[in-house]
């Protein structure tokens, strides 16, 4: 129903009379034309606003009066283009092309269902070209999309001409001089309507100017030009320049003051134009004033109107009464104030006026009879319409809406007064003047209802659906009536044929309880409406338990838990006292959505309660069995063993539940906790009385796979296997991860196959396909999964674009790709580490640095190629200058002391490693090259494999590194006596690691045996060995503490750790023994990431004797003839330690991160630093997400 009764909207005439849907012409009464031109107006200028709803009904209404205006139909399809509706712009095409297909009309639809169809990508980059400011390109694309100009119909034609307008024209014609029009702003109605006011002319003086070459002058008439054309922003960046140069502009001020009163800002627009005024003196900027100040007064009246301030509205409407007494809209907005404050005759005297000012306003006729009626006068309204209508022919049509509100309204006072007769007389004329109306026939269907006549009722909008099938509110009206006569089928018949965007909530609630089980199985088949469609659900369900469980079921299949819980609050607030099995449903929906902290509360209540039948009593062991499980979860994966085999014990609800299903409880708390022997014990018990059960042959499977007993494990998933085609999926999906977990990925990608056959929108199950196929390292397979699940979890998001969380889930899945797609990131790093170890000058001291620099660049998902580049430069500063100081370098014992060089000379060397590699998975390969350039070079490299065993990773490593600890093991160095080269020690040999968990704890054994040689260095042995626990103490999702112990064994066939001939400069005592205590801490916050490892610890080491030179024998000697005890002595040693390590990385930007490196080493004799500086450069695209450590470059010297 239209309500005779409303009162205006500050919004002025325009917006009663389209709200009313009874818009006439303001202009002289007679015409249809007129009408028709004004209907037309109304239209395009709600359109400009974005009310399409009250656009449509001004063109609905002239389609009443001329069904087949051309531009009625065409502007109509603009609007359904606009609101996304194509299917009904091609059916009013449609009628244009059978009635008038030649018209201008017709060919501006084809174009604009063209623009919003296959052309919508050309229209959306034209309008990004434009908004970036790249005027050119976008002119181009509007000519492309619009080839014979655009469609005079609906708003494409200004946003075309003002992109075209500001771009070069195709044949670069020069631009037309734009006319100026003069004001007449004291003139007719419709000159002073804001969009109407034209610029003023100019001077001759003006015209004179416009001829001078002047960028000032040329600014002026951009912005004139731009003004005629609506280009607004263009204009008054304009005026702004030309005001710059020329504050005073007289020309530049007013145009600008008009500029703000065509943007309706008619209160800015005053001081404007008084300067220009006062400049000039010209007539044409006080007209202008004198408009501006009248609009200014009218909108602040409505503004204050609107803000219910009525004695401010009503002096605002009077000032603007006071300059144009007859304006129809100052006339009709003062009576509304008038109305609104309770003034009936003050009312009525202004709508009269208004009427006297312009006969045929329908507006002024529906405010006066509506007025009329509101007084209890509704026989004198009718009697103003029919008198009216008799007077105006042309406005008969027009004015049948209003008769009809008006007989609608009596009728709606006699069906009050219990007279059924009379209100059906009524409504049945009314409905002969508006048969379109749904709602007046539906207020009379119920009448006939009321009068036990439910034919009558049906066929009065089954007439109804007839004049109008594709009318939604029709449709919406007869389903009420068949829903109101117990026809359910007929009502979803009608109810279904409206679309889902123009539902209504009153339109959801219409779906009955009979049917929300079939809109629930519509879910997952439909996601994108499942929302809408479970709202509507739970809102027909009531307070139905059983039924709104069902919607909160679904919601859970969404996965939406919090929706599902919130289903049954609402349930429960809306319940004066909630039972016991609302409570207990309310705990089962809480447990499966994991809102532990209100279930351990609620569950407390509920364990109390003895008063249970059996099956609520089996109900509730299991809420509290999941319950525990969470927490045993919880507890286990932050190491904290002993807690959970607690949880895992503790004493469970019996109450009238069996021994079967408390044992089956029991037996999942202990497989959470890790305690597999017991779990498996418990498990058999409960297969006693439940051999046939598909959960506990699937548990029980578990804990024998945990205890590697393979073979029984198998024959547990074989006979769930024979049995999961009747299980649903969740529990078809546990046999998938019993498989995995047993090593049979074929039977579980089978498996996997023939459930997404069944469920191709099961995200659950793409995301097991996803996890199985990465975790074979089948990554392109896992990504298509992954993305599929991503982009049915969206389909769950608000659709209108409003802002809501985004689910976890779908935050989870958005990280697994980034991550699988990281693998593919290329990028270059580079990093300058300063080295500097303080020992004795020139033989054992070490400053200098390394600039590594590395690229990195992917082999599809499958690994990363890398080529190191890395500049280095080591000095271990002058030699001492007596032969004395020297005696334990090179051969300077060998020979007499005159032959030492006093010149003091440098020890230093400059080079290159080059190393080329290739790291996957599985492995890893490097081949290279070290100290290219110094006085020994290298060749250098290595193979490694990494795997599992049941729970032990392991890594086997078959390398040759370089010793880095001196220059003389790094890179060589040169003998000061003979010049001869010795040094440049490597280590040729094999290593492996394995690690496990044990008791919470990370275990890690380690140990390797190597070659090590150098140039002229006597060659040696090594084997080490390390065994390490650490434990992660604390634990956030971005930040870990870890504490570990570490103990370390060493043994060298010879300890060469000297720097005379032969030796090779590295520590290699005999024997050596140490434990470690390292504490770290790492983690990121935004775009910081850092990593703090501190680490004390004590030693023990000893070495034999050996010679100086134990490479030649006649150096030996030859120092032993001069006297010198050439023998480094043995010996053992202790002491403590420490290292300290810290790194810290910022992303910059998602290309580029910097970070800085600082190591230290301290122990007595051992004092080593190192700083470096690095940066990261991701290639784009960049896909590798952030991690929550930093990644320091890692020359290719301490791989």
């Amino acid at each position: 129903m239209i309500p005779f009764a409303c009162t205006y909207q500050p919004l002025g005439v325009i917006a009663m009379a389209t709200l009313l849907c009874c818009t006439a012409s303001m202009a002289q009464p007679g015409s249809t034309q007129a009408v028709e031109a004004e209907l037309l107006r109304t239209a395009q200028m709600w359109n400009s606003r974005q009310r399409a709803d009250l656009a449509r009904q001004s063109i609905e209404k002239l389609l009443t009066i001329n069904p087949r205006s051309p531009q009625g139909l065409a502007t109509l399809g603009d609007i359904a283009l606009q609101e996304g509706k194509t299917q009904e712009a091609q059916s009013l095409l449609a009628r244009l092309q059978s009635s008038s297909p030649s018209s201008q009309s017709t060919r501006d639809l084809t174009a604009l269902i063209n623009a919003y169809g296959p052309g919508k990508q050309q229209l959306a980059q034209m309008r990004l070209m434009a908004r970036a400011g790249r005027k050119t390109e976008a002119a181009a694309i509007a000519r492309q999309l619009f080839p014979a100009g655009p469609p005079q119909t609906g708003s494409l034609a200004r946003e075309y001409y003002q992109i075209v307008g500001e771009g070069p024209p195709p044949d670069a014609q020069p631009a037309a001089q734009v006319a100026v029009q003069p004001a007449a702003p004291n003139t007719a109605d419709a000159a002073l309507t804001p969009e109407k006011i034209k610029r003023p002319s100019g001077s001759a003086p003006f015209r004179q100017t416009q001829a001078v070459r002047d960028p000032v002058d040329i600014a002026l008439r951009t912005g004139l030009a731009a003004l005629d054309k609506e280009q607004f922003e263009l204009a008054e960046r304009s005026f702004d320049q030309v005001l710059q140069r020329r504050p005073r502009d007289a020309q530049a001020l007013g145009n600008k003051g008009l500029l703000r009163m065509r943007q309706g800002r008619h209160a800015e627009a005053l001081p404007l134009l008084d300067q220009a005024y006062a400049i000039d003196h010209q007539s044409k900027w006080q007209d202008l004033r004198t408009t501006a100040q009248f609009w200014a007064h009218l909108r602040a009246a409505e503004a204050a109107l609107q803000a219910d301030d009525l004695a401010s509205a009503q002096q605002l409407s009077q000032q603007a009464l006071q300059q144009q007494p007859d304006n129809l809209q100052a006339l009709m907005l003062a009576g509304e104030i008038k109305a609104r404050d309770q003034d009936a005759a003050g009312a009525e005297t202004y709508y009269k006026r208004a009427l006297q000012r312009n006969p045929g306003n329908v507006s002024a006729l529906t405010a006066l009879a509506d007025l009329y009626a509101t007084q209890g006068q509704p026989e004198r309204a009718r009697q103003l319409l029919e008198k009216t209508a008799q007077q105006q022919a042309s406005l008969a049509q027009d004015l049948q809406p209003l008769q009809a509100s008006l007989l609608d309204r009596e009728a709606n006072t006699a069906l009050e007064a219990g007279q059924l007769s009379k209100a059906l007389g009524l409504q049945e004329q009314a409905l002969k003047l508006t048969p379109a109306d749904p709602w007046l026939r539906h207020r009379l269907a119920r009448t006939y209802l009321r009068m036990q006549q439910p034919e009558s009722a049906l066929q009065v909008m089954n007439a109804g659906i007839d004049l109008a099938p594709t009318e939604p509110d029709m449709r919406y009206a007869r389903a009420l009536i068949r829903s109101a006569v117990n026809d359910d089928e007929g009502a979803l018949s009608d109810m279904r044929k409206i679309p889902e965007a123009q539902y209504s909530d009153s339109m959801r609630s219409l779906l009955n309880s009979a049917q929300i089980h079939t809109y629930i199985a519509q879910t997952s088949s439909d996601p994108v409406q499942a929302k809408a469609r479970l709202e509507a659900a739970e809102r027909a369900a009531g307070n139905d338990s059983d039924l709104l469980y069902a919607v909160s079921n679904a919601w859970f299949r969404m996965n939406q838990p919090q929706e599902a819980v919130a289903v049954f609050d609402r349930r429960m607030a809306r319940l004066p006292a909630p039972d016991s099995a609302d409570q207990l449903r309310l705990a089962q929906l809480l447990g499966r959505a994991a809102e532990d902290n209100r279930l351990q509360s609620l569950l407390a209540q509920l364990l109390a309660r003895k008063d249970w039948t059996a099956d609520q009593d089996a109900d509730l062991l299991g809420i509290q069995a999941s319950h525990l499980e969470r927490q045993v979860d919880q507890a286990t994966s932050q190491a904290r063993l002993a807690q959970a085999q607690r949880l895992a014990a503790s004493p469970l609800h019996q109450g009238q539940t069996t021994q079967a299903q408390r044992s089956a409880a029991r037996a999942r708390l202990m497989l959470a906790a890790n305690e597999n022997a017991a779990a498996l014990e418990q498990f058999d018990i409960a297969l006693k009385d439940s051999p046939d059960s598909y959960d506990l042959h699937i548990g029980r499977g578990n804990a024998l796979a945990r205890m590697y007993q393979l073979e029984a494990a198998r024959a547990e998933a074989q006979w769930a296997q024979q049995r999961a085609a009747s299980q649903e999926s969740y529990r078809q999906l546990a046999l998938v991860r019993l498989w995995q977990r047993i090593g049979q990925p074929d039977e579980a990608r089978a498996l996997l196959a023939s459930l997404k056959a069944g469920n191709p929108d099961d995200t659950e199950v793409l995301l097991h396909s996803a996890r199985l196929e990465r975790s074979e390292s089948h990554y392109a397979q896992a990504l298509s999964s992954y993305r599929d699940a991503l982009a049915i979890e969206r389909r769950s998001l608000p659709a209108d674009g409003t802002a809501a969380p985004q689910p976890s889930s779908v935050t989870k899945i958005e990280s697994d790709i980034a991550s699988i797609e990281g693998r593919r990131q290329s990028w270059v790093e580079v990093g300058q580490t300063g080295l500097r170890k303080s020992s004795t000058d020139g033989i054992s001291s070490l400053h200098g640095w390394e600039r590594p620099a590395v690229a990195w660049f992917p082999r599809g998902y499958d690994g990363l190629y890398f080529l190191h580049v890395d500049q280095v430069h080591l000095d271990a500063g002058a030699l001492p200058r007596n032969a004395s100081d020297a005696m334990s370098y090179g051969q300077v014992a060998a020979w007499p002391s005159a032959r030492y060089p006093t010149t003091g000379a440098h020890s230093k060397a400059d080079g290159f490693n080059v190393g080329f590699g290739y790291q996957a998975d599985r492995w890893q390969w490097d081949i290279g090259t070290t100290g290219a350039g110094m006085p020994v070079t290298n060749v250098v490299g290595g193979v490694a494999h990494t795997g599992d065993w049941r729970d032990v990773g392991y890594r086997l490593e078959v390398s040759r590194r370089p010793l880095t600890g001196s220059l003389l093991a790094y890179g060589g160095a040169h003998d000061p006596i003979t010049g001869q080269t010795w040094g440049g020690v490597v280590a040729t040999g094999v290593s492996a690691r394995a690690s496990t968990n044990v008791g919470g704890f990370g275990a890690s054994l380690s140990g390797n045996y190597a070659a090590l040689t150098g140039k002229n260095v006597r060659s040696n042995t090594r084997w080490q060995l390390r065994a390490a626990l650490d434990r992660d103490v604390w634990r956030t999702p971005n930040q870990l503490v870890n504490l570990g112990a570490a103990l370390s064994f060493w043994g060298y066939a010879r300890d060469l750790s000297e720097y005379s001939w032969g030796h090779g400069g590295y520590y290699s005592p005999n024997r050596y023994a140490s434990i470690a205590l390292p504490l770290e801490w790492s983690g990121r916050e935004g775009k910081w990431t850092w990593l703090l490892r501190a680490s004390v610890s004590f030693s023990s080491s000893s070495s034999n004797a050996m010679d100086y030179f134990p490479t030649d024998p006649r150096l030996q000697a030859q120092a032993n003839a001069l006297g010198r005890s050439a023998v480094y002595t043995g010996g053992s040693s202790t002491g403590f330690g420490r290292s300290l390590r810290a790194v810290v990385e910022h992303q910059l930007t998602s290309n580029l991160a910097l970070g800085a490196q600082f190591e230290m080493d301290r122990s007595a004799y051992y004092a080593p630093s190192s700083l470096m500086l690095y940066a990261r450069f991701l290639l784009d695209p960049v896909t590798a997400p952030l991690v929550n450590r930093p990644r320091p470059v890692q020359p290719y010297s301490s791989f």
